[in-house]
């Protein structure tokens, strides 16, 4: 169901009875409700009582709701969606809305904090005065947020219910004015600057989808939350368009059934508040932890044995037993082996995939038995303290298996009564999706994770889709929940839960699922997040909200990634307190990661009061924000394409024990070269103190932790260098005052570390300089030197004590300086320190300070730069068999104007064709020069080193050369094509595309009989304005069932393209598991489908847009008797998002099959990458020429 539609409300006109407006109703006033936070304003009756304003009141008044002319006829509160089945088997279907209905209009207030809104005895066609509609506004005095209801009552015997919009709130923000929280990504949040984009899913539902009831939009720090506090978790949709309407799509319990429709109540939620998303998450925090699923409180507290062997686990790995011998063999048993030794202390965890012998993602739930060997393996493993957890799916069942057939009644059914079911990963099977609510399947899952504890004999289970997958309608009524909507689809899972922590959690045995979902955390141990690819407007929402009630665990990452990528990925996933790893074992072969990664995890629970147990508050704001850096990511699953991601260097978080006594500060540094890094925390937002009491700030290190000082005031503040890689974790606690403190306090280790000792010797030297009002610093602690060449270190001494101070300075080279300064006197030193390396690196020189028996290092960052500095710009891939163009940055860093040329070494069997001379660079300037090359035909992801090379300086990348994409030309229309289905403007051009069956990578159809059964030509033409394209499909059967976002599940095409430039959506998995494309999450994208309804041709688009092509043409001539459909359409390239045609565009279309209701659906495909995995790098290039 679309927003908001004018054109689907049944013709108003033709079918309500119009109530004329009164003389009262006419000079009705506005209505206004507010308090200290908001006021809200809606209009009179004659205007439907939209909502036309809300102010938040905390900063400056600030509007929200600001629909533009054109947007004030649309309704602005709520829309209800109702439909009939007619005597001939077709259904149809209605929207009404607050501003267009019939009935009596009536506004009461009621002590000025609650507006009761009624629409009472709405008519419907055919069925007059059938409705009733009451919506209610609370809003208390102070600063409380409002609270929103709405109540439909529906008397029809003919028209039902399906879904409610609500509230329908227009513009909240112009778009690219405000930044939006939305409620999906790796961490379960998204926050868009300056938003345009469009967002339109599922709840319930896990992270890929939209893992919250809420959003959030800020102006400045003005913000509005709006959620729907859902207890009863009913299926429901999310939807902010492109103009920024808002609102929650309700759908109804058995809807679809003549009278009847019945709409959950629950209250809807706005608030005003002063600050960012973290705000908003902290408002839905506050309710979430009342609800079901928060029952069982703080992780600190419980006493489940099952969640504490979770939490003990310090690493994950994960890997295949794709060999009946997997384990005894030498890849991961020894890896595993030698894992245990290199992180030790940590107790390590396997997440094992392929234990079956059934292939993967094929013939479930049929799991068992094992491989032969494997339960062996998994003993030993297990024996030496290894916690191993195998791969189990908590929703598919194979239809082609035997016992499918005593399953079939308890799959989901769609409207029609089809299963709801789509491909597998193994050519000619199809999986279908169970219903939860049915005790059937909750008994098989029982049964399963029974049977993986007495034969496996593993100490975790990990319940895949569980999580992951958003809730599905579904209308089998010999199942006993509500048909279509409700809350059933969450209830079923948690009966099942219930049911296998019964047998799981006597015997300590962790539950995991993938993807973080909210529903579940009383149950799920662990959530893992390491499937999404993370990017730049990933926020931490899960932990925001549900840090110390849950925890996840993994991280995105690939072995081939090098440690520069590395660090970004896995820092960032430490400083949100993820569990970390869930990496492959080749790790242990790569020694710069594994200790790094090894650091983190140590760290981490070290800190466990906080990244594990406690409450993560915010994030730390660094000064000066550095620059995002962009790294080179190949994502998961020893991945060989890449894509370019912009990362924060470095990040902090504020963390709060469970108890409220203890403040955690992390900051990392996760960039190769050291950053100044400067905050401030203010203590006493976040802890009370004891006026008896004072702050004591502690360092947290792996092996325990040291005292610093006495906070002198409630503002914890840093004016630091971090190291490459380095990690700043902070314990700030009450004391009673210096004497009372430990300064070193190990945690595991009897003798204090090296960095512990020289860390306490540092804070007593510290102390001694205060007491004394001796300050000591460098003029810079980070400076630039070329290449085999001398700096000036400068340090400045004041003496602000009353005594004479002596000092003794040690340089790096050794040398030394004594130093007396006098009261109120001051000095400067200087010294000269040379550089031989003649290679681009940091380094670290440390200035010795003593004074008497107080001593302390100081250091100072040297950057070795060469004179003339090289960046090898590739951006994605290249491609074989494709002339190539390198961009090669070259700096001039000394003080003369610099020519030369740049020496390519490229891998043999390259070709260098030209470029690499540079000219007349000046002092300080940088040019980008071009160097060609072309890469061999046969390269097919092969991992390459291309080096850039200028007298001594080289710089090398990695690259990888992928297979060539194929190209498909489209020819220029000077007059554009008349669009009725009749191709014979066509006649004179060459097919675009043919698919004949010939290629069998091509087919994606179980039991494919050959062009008969599906085959199509395809041809395609552009103009300035306009994308055309005519194809003529043979199909020995038609069949579309389905109208608007669903027509892909029935014969059409479809349609991507990929055109930014930009790589965020380079790897993008559809979580549905068959071909549903995404809903409107990407940028520089565009999914679009041509189908043949039964209501008409339609062209509808999943992204950039959920939505109808508006300005789209399409004409659709289906022959049945001669088994051939043709279609011919026109889509403008301003509504596919493509704003300059000269741009590279890549694309890809199917032809989607659906042969009958219970047959499988399938699809012929030019390249993989839009219906089964959704991977715009797959796509071939759109040509467009003259």
């Amino acid at each position: 169901m679309e927003l908001i539609n004018t054109k689907t409300m049944f013709t108003i006109i033709a079918f309500l009875i119009a109530m004329p407006l009164s003389a009262a109703q006419e000079k009705e006033k506005n209505y206004v409700l507010q308090n200290q936070a908001l006021k809200i304003s809606f209009s009179s009756s004659a205007f439907g009582f939209d909502c036309t304003s809300i102010e938040n009141k905390l900063v400056a008044n600030t509007r929200f709701i600001v629909p533009k002319d054109n947007d004030l006829s649309l309704p602005g509160l709520w829309t209800i969606t109702m439909s009939c089945l007619l005597d001939t088997g077709k259904r149809e279907t209605i929207q009404l809305d607050n501003k267009n209905s019939s009935g009596n209009k009536t506004a009461k207030t009621e002590n000025d904090d609650k507006l009761v809104l009624q629409w009472k005895g709405i008519s419907l066609p055919d069925d007059s005065n059938r409705l009733d509609v009451t919506a209610t506004i609370v809003l208390a005095q102070g600063e409380e947020p409002s609270i929103w209801y709405i109540q439909v009552e529906n008397h029809s015997k003919k028209w039902c219910v399906d879904s409610v919009c609500y509230p329908v709130l227009r513009t909240i923000c112009k778009p690219g004015t405000a930044d939006v929280l939305l409620p999906y990504g790796a961490y379960g949040g998204t926050l868009r600057k300056n938003n345009t984009s469009t967002f339109d899913d599922w709840y319930p539902s896990g992270s890929p989808y939209c893992a919250f009831q809420f959003m959030a939009f800020n102006q400045g720090d003005s913000g509005l939350y709006i959620g729907a506090h859902d207890g009863g978790e009913n299926f429901k949709k999310l939807k902010l368009t492109s103009e920024q309407h808002v609102t929650f799509e309700l759908y109804a319990e058995n809807m679809g059934m003549a009278a009847s429709g019945r709409v959950p109540s629950f209250p809807y939620v706005i608030a005003a508040y002063r600050g960012d998303w973290w705000n908003a998450a902290k408002i839905y925090r506050q309710w979430a932890l009342q609800q079901k699923w928060s029952r069982k409180g703080w992780l600190a507290t419980r006493e489940d044995m099952s969640t504490k062997k979770f939490l003990d686990i310090g690493f994950w790995f994960h890997g295949n037993a794709s060999t009946k011998e997997l384990l005894s063999s030498q890849v991961l048993r020894s890896d595993m082996i030698v894992a245990r030794k290199l992180f030790a202390p940590l107790k390590l965890a396997l997440h094992l995939y392929d234990w079956h012998q059934i292939q993967f993602d094929s013939e479930y739930p049929e799991f068992f038995p094992a491989k032969e060997g494997v339960i062996d393996d998994i003993k030993a493993l297990e024996s030496e303290g290894t916690s191993v957890m195998p791969y189990t799916n908590a929703l598919l069942y194979d239809i082609g298996l035997a016992s499918f057939e005593q399953a079939r009644p308890f799959t989901v059914k769609k409207q029609n009564g089809i299963l709801l079911s789509g491909p597998a990963s193994a050519p000619g099977r199809e999986l279908a999706e169970m219903c939860t609510y049915t005790e059937f399947w909750q008994q098989k899952m029982t049964d399963i994770c029974n049977q993986a504890i007495t034969e496996l004999g593993v100490t975790g289970i990990y319940l895949d889709q569980l999580g992951g997958h958003h809730a599905q309608l579904c209308f089998d009524t010999s199942h006993g929940h509500s048909l279509g909507g409700g809350g059933f689809w969450t209830e079923g899972y948690r009966k099942m839960l219930d049911s296998v922590t019964k047998i799981t959690g006597p015997n300590g045995i962790y539950l995991t699922s993938e993807m973080f979902a909210e529903n579940y955390i009383d149950y799920i141990d662990g959530f893992l997040v390491a499937h999404l690819p993370l990017n730049i407007h990933d926020v931490p929402l899960a932990q925001a909200v549900y840090s110390g009630y849950t925890s996840c665990f993994g991280c995105y990452e690939s072995e081939r990634d090098e440690i520069d990528t590395f660090s970004m990925l896995q820092g960032e996933a430490f400083i949100w307190g993820i569990m970390p790893g869930w990496l492959k074992t080749p790790l242990v072969r790569q020694q710069e990661k594994a200790e790094l990664a090894k650091k983190l995890a140590l760290y981490r629970m070290a800190a466990k009061d906080f990244l594990i147990y406690g409450e993560l508050l915010n994030e730390v704001h660094i000064e000066p924000k550095a620059g995002n850096v962009k790294r080179t990511v190949y994502g998961p699953y020893m991945a060989v394409t890449t894509h370019i991601e912009e990362f924060r260097p470095v990040m902090g978080s504020i963390w709060r024990t469970y108890d409220k006594k203890s403040l955690g500060i992390v900051v990392m540094n996760m960039d190769s070269q050291p950053h100044k890094v400067k905050f401030s925390v203010n203590i006493e937002q976040w802890l009370k103190k004891d006026a008896a009491k004072e702050w004591g700030v502690y360092r947290i290190l792996p092996e325990g932790s040291i005292f610093e000082k006495l906070a002198k005031s409630h503002l914890l503040e840093r004016d630091i260098i971090l190291d490459s890689h380095e990690v700043l974790l902070l314990a700030i606690r009450p004391v009673e005052g210096i004497a009372t403190v430990k300064l070193v306090d190990p945690v595991r280790m009897e003798n204090v570390s090296n960095q512990a000792a020289v860390m306490a010797e540092s804070f007593l030297f510290d102390q001694e300089m205060t007491k004394q009002k001796l300050n000591i610093y460098l003029e810079k602690d980070i400076v630039d030197a070329l290449f085999a060449s001398s700096i000036e270190a400068i340090i400045n001494i004041v003496n602000d004590g009353k005594d004479i101070q002596k000092l003794q300075i040690i340089w790096p080279d050794n040398n030394t300086e004594e130093v007396v300064l006098s009261h109120n006197q001051s000095t400067t030193l200087k010294h000269n320190i040379s550089f031989a390396e003649n290679k681009a690196m940091y380094t670290k020189c440390e200035i010795g300070i003593k004074k008497g028996v107080f001593a302390k290092k100081i250091p100072l960052y040297v950057n070795l730069i060469a004179p003339l500095q090289i960046a090898i710009d590739i951006g994605q891939s290249i491609e074989s068999n494709q002339i190539s163009s390198l961009k090669i940055a070259v700096q001039n860093n000394t003080e003369k104007i610099q020519s030369g040329k740049v020496v390519m070494v490229l891998p043999e069997d390259w070709e260098y064709i030209s470029g690499g001379n540079f000219k007349d660079i000046k002092p300080g300037h940088k040019v980008d020069i071009i160097v060609k090359c072309k890469v061999p035909y046969y390269a097919n992801n092969d991992i390459a080193v291309i080096t850039a090379k200028i007298d001594e300086y080289t710089v090398a990348q990695r690259v990888t050369a992928i297979k060539s994409r194929p190209q498909a030309i489209s020819r220029f229309f000077k007059l554009p094509p008349v669009i009725d289905g009749n191709l014979g403007d066509w006649s004179k051009m060459t097919p675009t595309i043919t698919l004949d069956g010939t290629q069998k990578t091509q087919v994606q159809i179980s039991n494919y009989k050959g062009a008969e059964d599906l085959s199509a030509t395809l041809y395609t033409g552009w103009d300035n304005k306009n994308f055309y394209f005519a194809a003529v499909v043979t199909d020995d059967i038609f069949l579309q069932k389905n109208l608007n976002e669903l027509i892909w599940d029935g014969d059409c095409i479809q349609f991507a393209f990929h055109f930014s430039g930009k790589s965020d959506i380079a790897q993008i998995t559809d979580y549905s598991g068959f071909g549903k494309p995404d809903a409107a999450k990407n940028d520089g994208g565009a999914s679009i489908g041509a189908a043949l309804t039964e209501v008409g041709a339609i062209i509808w688009q999943w992204s950039p847009n959920l939505q109808k092509c508006k300005m789209a043409t399409l004409s659709v001539i289906c022959n049945k008797d001669e088994k051939t459909t043709i279609y011919e359409g026109q889509i403008p390239w301003k509504e596919i998002g493509i704003k300059n045609i000269n741009m590279p565009i890549t694309w890809s279309l199917t032809i989607n099959d659906r042969d009958g209701e219970d047959e499988a659906f399938g699809w012929m495909e030019w390249t993989p990458g839009i219906c089964g995995t959704q991977d715009p790098l797959s796509f071939g290039w759109l040509r467009l020429q003259k």
